[in-house]
This record gives structure tokens, sequence and C-alpha cells, in this order.
């Protein structure tokens, strides 16, 4: 397989892709490479490629700035004092997703919504997400704005986004008046008629809101939920407890095959939607539960024997918590199964769990195809 073209990178304007310019196989080696020395002789399987490239992220997460009348969607530049650099075609994006991108700085400046200016800290706009679910393609978009000023005059341009594109399905917008990079507010502003959307993995759908976590390649989250499934069948699991649960996605796949699943995650909204995808699944052994895990007490959340039960975690990139990871050592579940996006805190954690966990089997996962980034799996027995 070939490398993807793009302009970007070529032109120096974005370095997210960082193995872009190298034969796809090429900067699997690379990535395998650099996990192994990571991970000094622990024995790892190969990487498991992803089955799309071109258009294989489903989330993309754009800052705004420029003027009202030039509007710039994208990133900001790394040289300091540049400008900040569009990004409306980029091709690992999802199609469905460069196509509304590209229409919406015209919008922007019809409906007069202006960018945020940070040196100014002025303007409105600071941050749009466009989010696409998997086989369904539907569509949701939300903007992040300093203030309610140009609410009514969002909402014009959602109807005329939604008449062009009817696989748009929600739309927010997200209240951060605070002049920090933060993506999100605390307030989240329902504009449109649905709530989320629904993405299918394989025969599981998973309910998708504005606060809920999913991995941004679909093709590749499909085939590492299906594995942890399969593994929890062949090591006899029973109960599954599946923490930092985001749209539920493990334990749904897990209670697909049989095992009683309970998932936890501290966004409300998340839960709600889970607990919802598991009547639309049809699921008689799956629940969700609100809970901060980094402050978790898991003796309350596991009624069956210890030796059926199975925990697994995927937690943000900084890594397990002192405390909850104090406290799995405590409970001896005595499967534990841990799904990092970032193999270096993954690597700082094992070298505690080690002292009473062996590791079975390491996996790693290209969730970022052309970046230096992987999804790794690592199942664990008590030791």
């Amino acid at each position: 397989m070939n490398q993807i073209e793009c302009e970007y990178f070529n032109n120096g304007e974005c370095r997210s892709c960082g193995l872009i310019n190298q034969n796809y196989q090429q900067g699997l080696e690379s990535k395998f490479l650099q996990l192994k020395q990571l991970f000094n002789q622990q024995a790892i399987e190969n990487i498991v490629p992803s089955p799309i490239l071109n258009g294989y992220r489903h989330k993309a997460k754009m800052v705004v700035s420029g003027s009202l009348d030039h509007p710039v969607i994208g990133i900001p530049s790394e040289a300091q004092g540049a400008q900040s650099t569009n990004i409306l075609h980029c091709p690992i994006h999802a199609p469905l997703i460069n196509q509304i991108l590209q229409d919406l700085p015209a919008l922007l400046k019809k409906f007069k919504i202006s960018p945020y200016d940070v040196k100014k800290r002025k303007g409105e706009l600071k941050f749009i997400i466009l989010s696409q679910a998997f086989k369904t393609n539907e569509v949701m978009l939300q903007f992040t704005l300093r203030s309610k000023e140009s609410l009514e005059r969002l909402i014009k341009i959602n109807a005329d986004l939604i008449k062009k594109y009817p696989h748009i399905k929600v739309i927010t917008a997200s209240i951060q008046p605070i002049h920090k990079a933060i993506i999100q507010g605390d307030e989240e502003l329902i504009l449109s008629d649905n709530q989320a959307i629904s993405s299918q993995l394989g025969n599981t759908f998973l309910t998708i809101g504005p606060q809920t976590f999913f991995q941004i390649n679909p093709s590749v989250a499909e085939l590492l939920y299906t594995r942890v499934a399969q593994e929890l069948l062949h090591l006899e699991v029973k109960q599954l407890i599946d923490l930092y649960c985001g749209a539920g996605a493990f334990s749904l796949f897990a209670a697909s095959v049989g095992i009683e699943s309970k998932g936890l995650e501290i966004s409300s909204n998340a839960i709600e939607l889970a607990n919802q995808a598991v009547k639309i699944n049809g699921l008689k052994n799956c629940q969700y539960m609100i809970a901060d895990c980094d402050k978790l007490d898991l003796s309350q959340i596991a009624p069956h024997g210890p030796d059926k039960m199975a925990i697994i975690v995927n937690p943000p990139r900084r890594g397990l918590s002192p405390y909850l990871t104090e406290r799995i050592i405590q409970q001896r579940p005595p499967i534990l199964i841990y799904s990092s996006c970032n193999p270096a805190t993954l690597a700082r954690d094992l070298q505690i769990l080690r002292e009473h966990y062996k590791i079975i089997k390491m996996i790693p996962f290209d969730m970022f195809p052309y970046t230096q980034h992987l999804e790794v799996l690592c199942i664990m027995s008590i030791g």
C-alpha cells in the first residue's frame, strides 16, 4: 500500500501525520520497532493494520480563526505569528466531513459569525467538531462559542446545512467563555431535534452524543472490540466491568456474546445514551452507571465471584490514576485488560501492575494511520 498524497504536508502547513510520506507498511514497521523498544523484550503481536486509509478518520476537531471576511477553519500555524492554515479537504478525514467543512467558511461570513481572535480576545466562534457515524453516515456538528451572542444567527446556518446535508442529525452550541484552548464548555445547547447519532460496528449499534468518547477510526475499532470479546470468551469470563466506557463499545460487544457487562463513565450524557444503546441492541445483560473511574471503589460493583470477573480499562492519554491502580490491585480481578492510546503511559502503569499481573498478550492496532500513535491492547492474568 502506498502513501497518501497530502498537499498540506507537502507544503509544510500540517505535520500531524508524520509518516504520511512513507509507504504504509514501512510506517507500520517503524511504529512496531518503537513499540518493541518501549516494552523491552515483551512479546508483541504484529500491528493490526487499518482496513481503511483514505478517509479513515470519522472525527475532526478544527480551530476557527481569521476574520469575519476571511474565516479560517483548520489548525494554528506552528510558526509564531503566522496565519492559521485552512484544512478543508484533509485526506484522512471521511469525505462527508470534508464536504461540510468546505461549505462552512461562506456560511460563517454570510451569517456574520465572527471567529474568535485569541490575541484580541474578541469574536465568537472558537472551534468546530464534526463527527460522522460509521455505516449510517449520520453527522454531529458541534460549535464552540465564547458566548450566546451569535446563537440566533448560528441557528440559521444550521437550517441551511441540514437542507443541503440531510445526514446532519445533531447540531450543538457549546458555550466556553474562558480564554483557554478548551474545546468544549460546561454548557452544551442542543439546536437540533435529535440528541445523538447512531454508528454501526459489525452488528452492534453505538449511540453517540456531544460528550461521548468514541474511537475516531471505526474500521479498526470494530476489530479491537471484536478481538476483546473473543478473548473474553476464550478466557471463560462471566462478567466484565468496563471502566471509562464512553459509548460502551467494549461492554456492548461483550454482552452480545453472552457476557454480563457493566460500564462506568463520568459523563451523564454518555451513560444515558449507552443505556439507550442497550435497548437498541436488544440486550438484557448490560447496564451503565455514572462514576468517576479515577476515584472508583471497585468492591461495590462486582457482584459475581472474583474468579469469573474481568476488568477492562480504556483511560485517557494520561493513563490510570494511582488511586484506581491501587484499587485494581486490591480487588484482584483474575483478568485485567488495558486498552491504551498512549503506549508511554501504558508502559508506566505496567511497571506497577506487572508486580501482580502476568501479561498474556499485547496487540497493537493501527487506530491512527500515518501518525506515530497506536492503540495497544494488553491482556493480563493475575500472577
